[in-house]
């Protein structure tokens, strides 16, 4: 689901100032995606399905009976045209399919990869209650942002963004026309408490535990590590994920501009992309 779009006079100003050479004066704009998780077992019925010509959802109140009239256990809601990813049917198809981590990618990752190409702020902040599927959606299953073992289509937001940032890297690299060439550098960082922690810190050990430790930080004194391949920065994230005390993994399962990817559970850990153009 969209939020509500920028109003036209803005988007006309900032277009203007943007031709007078305005620089950073690009209007923000704040997308919203809601991501239902498919139900566990094929035998229970859907809470949440989307109408067919895709404008409305429909939420069906877990807590009526099979033979609740719809009128009283289904509630309707209206979204953005073609609002629904994978297309109209996605949240109404059979449990293990839908929306699929390609499509969450497509959608949800394109504008603000877009957006921070062209030398803007992007942020994705993945928000919701514990079991939700925010650390499937940005890392795929068990977190596992750098295992060999992860099936390609189960991949999640960050390795695929991170592999969109490596072609455009390669593509200035090759290019013809004088274009800058391009670095990436990474940070991770986490909240405590009320201290924030650099992840990629030399002083940083094996995370775990809870409160404290590490010491806090200031917001411009975390590490960057230039990460030439992406092999290099997906090996990053699985340091920074192991000295964490907040990313959880369950058994089984200098000129640059900042991209942040945030998970907003019990506290918020995040990697912090700054593409650089070198000079």
């Amino acid at each position: 689901m969209h939020a509500a779009a920028i109003p036209d006079e803005l988007v006309e100003l900032s277009a203007e100032l943007e031709a007078l050479g305005g620089g950073d004066t690009r209007v923000g704009e704040a997308t919203v995606f809601c991501r239902v998780r498919p139900v566990e077992r094929a035998s229970e019925a859907p809470i949440v399905t989307v109408g067919s010509s895709g404008s409305h959802m429909l939420v069906r109140d877990p807590r009526t009976s099979d033979t609740t009239p719809a009128a009283h256990a289904v509630r309707r809601f209206r979204i953005s045209p073609g609002g629904a990813i994978g297309g109209a049917a996605a949240l109404a198809a059979p449990v293990g399919r839908g929306a699929t981590q390609s499509d969450v990618a497509a959608s949800v990752g394109r504008e603000a990869l877009e957006w921070w190409l062209a030398g803007f702020n992007a942020s994705v902040i993945a928000h919701g209650q514990t079991g939700a599927g925010k650390t499937y959606s940005l890392y795929g299953p068990a977190a596992a942002v750098y295992a060999e073992s992860v099936p390609p289509d189960a991949m999640g937001l960050v390795p695929r963004l991170l592999g969109r940032v490596y072609e455009a890297i390669e593509a200035a690299a090759t290019s013809e026309d004088g274009a800058p060439r391009l670095s990436l550098g990474v940070s991770c960082f986490e909240v405590r408490h009320a201290s924030v922690v650099d992840l990629l810190a030399p002083e940083q050990r094996g995370g775990g535990g809870g409160g404290g430790g590490g010491g806090g930080c200031a917001a411009d004194d975390f590490v960057a590590v230039s990460a030439p391949e992406l092999s290099d920065a997906l090996s990053l994230l699985a340091t920074a994920q192991r000295r964490s005390a907040n990313w959880s993994v369950a058994p089984g399962g200098a000129g640059g501009r900042p991209m942040l990817v945030a998970t907003a559970g019990r506290a918020s850990v995040v990697p912090r992309l700054t593409l650089v153009r070198d000079v």
